[in-house]
């Protein structure tokens, strides 16, 4: 019968198309949301309709009887009426999906109802499979499709906030990314057949913005309480956003003033660990790390920026480094060092050194580890049996001639690339390279003219080396105590340009194009390696930039200040990717500037009128100004502190209308 073919069609095409085996319960309300009809006993209809292709097994799950089947149906030189062609497969199972998602089962509830259901997200059979697998159905499909785009846009203008809460309750926040992703492919795509101006593909892309920071923004509170998204979590979105305009947000819920709508800006998240210092931070392929000052280490998804597990060094940490894989991470105390395997967080190995280590990182291929030490040594371990490799001194081949038998500790130390090369720092003296094939001292660099012939003390030292991560590139960049910035040669041993950048810290993205540098300030820079030509720049009056790592796909970087870890997606560094993989040479990039600007004054202090119409703001510079709750702008200064002393505390006296402040000096208005 016609009915029975339709049906086992049907189900083919669910069971070849799905992304997982599905259970017959989730295909039942599947084909409900598919054809409209409700099929009561569908194990007995895949029995007869369907038993030479499909079963269904001790789970429950349905699954094709062979991959030869599978095979089978889906060559297109098949000429049956159960042939399956992939990509229209995949659109009827996108349509589905949307159209459940779009269902009154997913509407979000309101009033007492919605009060009671509180963290109680929906789950029917089918809503978690639709809820995850649509966005892959739909970057499977064809792009031509206007009934899809039709679809989607639907859902996105109505039960989008549901099915956040639905994948918040899962705790896997990397689906919204996955969702952005797959999205943002499907529209690359629709714009070779519509206009980008179209509000339709606008405004699916101002969604794909958003669902790339939900996670990465908003990931505990969602987590903690999913139903946040529908009110809570809108309002601290930019005005322009997706998610604030199409907010369900009463005129009683919650508002706010004072924000300027400048879209999202480039810190992606900001993990802040309260008490406990942060000193460390590296970059894997798909998590990167955070090391406490008392030891623990916490490893993060890169797409989420949510924890995933911890591991214990026990002892102050120092450094941290992932294998090229990132399957392996080292980490280091003042004299130890520990080899992690990162998928089940056991420890492979630990190291205990005598001296205090300056340096460490893998090489051979990532099967020895190697550290530099203060002994004026480096030495290396195998990774497969944890036997000593070699230990070398190169104190001899590094002879200033006034120093007589004592030495100084170097300070600092870095690899080149292919670990044959090692930059030495010592106190006052220039930058000296030591070739470790050679076992012999390969030149000095340095600001001066002649650096090897100073005498110690009449030159500035580095606080921080860093060679170029494309070994093509012979560049080595130093940031010296006193903030200038140089670029050198090591081959030719001459220095290319130095620069007054305020630099301390410096970090280089594994593509080789950006430098990085952060100062005692907090402000953190991004410079072209090649030049030193400034690029971007965070401007902040925080802690001092202890540690910068870039990210795998050199598209974000992460910097350490006090207890907090930032991540940074500028967009300078997505078009720098851009511009190496295409083939014409583009403009100069114009430097862009973010966080405070020079003259810009700090909010030191904050105090409520008690009508709830003002508030009052002591700043950096001595005034105290008077503000309008209703829209957060400023209505007036009221007076200053003498010689600009910041104000350090403030009281208001609500039933005798009086003010009381006091500043830095311990003078009181």
């Amino acid at each position: 019968p016609r009915h029975a073919q339709e049906l086992a069609r049907a189900i083919l095409t669910w069971v070849i198309c799905a992304i997982r085996p599905l259970t017959v319960p989730e295909l039942r309300t599947a084909l409900e949301a598919d054809t409209g009809q409700t099929v009561e006993k569908l194990d007995m209809a895949i029995a007869s309709l369907c038993a030479q292709l499909v079963y269904v097994d001790k789970s429950d799950r349905v699954l094709m009887v062979h991959l030869t089947a599978r095979s089978f149906l889906v060559d297109r030189k098949l000429e049956s009426t159960f042939a399956v062609d992939e990509k229209p497969g995949h659109l009827r199972l996108a349509q589905s999906c949307l159209q459940y998602l779009c269902s009154q089962e997913m509407k979000p509830l309101r009033g007492r109802r919605a009060r009671k259901q509180l963290g109680k997200p929906q789950s029917g059979l089918f809503t978690f499979y639709a809820s995850l697998a649509f966005a892959e159905h739909i970057r499977q499909t064809t792009s031509k499709d206007l009934s899809l785009a039709k679809a989607l846009n639907t859902f996105l203008e109505s039960n989008v906030f549901s099915w956040i809460e639905c994948i918040a309750s899962t705790t896997n926040l990397s689906v919204l990314t996955q969702t952005s992703n797959s999205l943002k492919h499907h529209l690359q795509r629709r714009l070779k057949h519509t206009s980008p101006l179209d509000s339709a593909i606008q405004f699916a892309e101002s969604w794909v913005v958003d669902l790339q920071r939900m996670p990465t923004k908003f990931g505990d509170t969602l987590i903690t309480s999913p139903s946040a998204i529908h009110s809570l979590i809108p309002p601290f979105c930019p005005a322009s956003s997706a998610i604030r305009l199409g907010s369900m947000s009463s005129s009683k819920g919650l508002k706010i003033h004072g924000l300027r709508d400048d879209g999202w800006d480039d810190r992606l998240a900001c993990i802040n660990k309260g008490d406990n210092q942060i000193v460390s931070v590296a970059c894997g392929e798909s998590i990167f790390a955070i090391g406490l000052q008392r030891g623990q280490i916490l490893l993060y998804h890169n797409t989420t920026c949510q924890e995933w597990k911890s591991l214990d060094h026990q002892s102050v940490l120092r450094y941290m480094h992932f294998d090229s894989g990132g399957s392996m991470l080292a980490s280091s105390g003042r004299r130890n060092i520990r080899v992690w395997n990162v998928e089940n967080g056991l420890m492979l190995w630990n190291f205990d050194i005598g001296q205090e280590i300056l340096a460490l990182a893998f090489c051979d291929s990532d099967k020895a580890l190697i550290a530099v030490t203060k002994a004026n040594s480096v030495m290396s371990w195998y990774l497969q049996t944890g036997q000593e490799r070699d230990h070398r001194r190169w104190d001899d081949a590094v002879d200033f001639g006034d120093e007589g038998q004592f030495r100084r500790p170097p300070v600092t130390a870095a690899f080149c690339p292919d670990e044959s090369l090692l930059a030495i720092v010592y106190r006052g003296r220039p930058i000296c390279l030591w070739d470790m094939e050679d076992r012999s001292l390969h030149g000095f660099v340095g600001r001066e003219k002649d650096p090897g012939s100073l005498a110690l003390g009449t030159n500035t030292s580095p606080a921080s080396v860093i060679f170029n991560a494309n070994q093509e590139l012979t560049l080595l960049a130093a940031a010296y105590e006193d903030g200038d910035l140089c670029l050198f040669d090591y081959d030719e041993l001459r220095l290319i340009e130095s620069i007054e950048a305020n630099a301390q810290i410096l970090a280089c993205s594994g593509d080789g194009l950006t430098l990085a540098s952060g100062n005692s300030a907090g402000m953190v820079q991004l410079l072209s390696f090649e030049t030193l030509q400034l690029l971007y720049r965070i401007n902040t009056s925080d802690y001092s930039i202890r540690c910068i790592a870039f990210s795998a796909d050199n598209l974000r970087f992460l910097d350490v200040r006090g207890t907090q870890c930032n991540v940074w997606e500028p967009a300078v560094l997505s078009g720098l990717v851009e511009n190496k993989d295409s083939s014409t040479e583009g403009e100069p990039l114009k430097p862009k500037i973010i966080g405070m600007s020079d003259g810009e004054l700090e909010i030191v202090t904050i105090e409520l009128d008690n009508t709830g119409d003002y508030f009052f703001v002591g700043k950096s510079d001595g005034s105290v100004c008077v503000y309008a709750m209703k829209d957060g702008l400023e209505r007036r200064i009221l007076y200053r502190h003498t010689y600009g002393i910041p104000v350090t505390s403030m009281l208001w006296g609500h039933s005798e209308m009086v003010i009381a402040t006091a500043d830095a000096a311990s003078r009181f208005i």
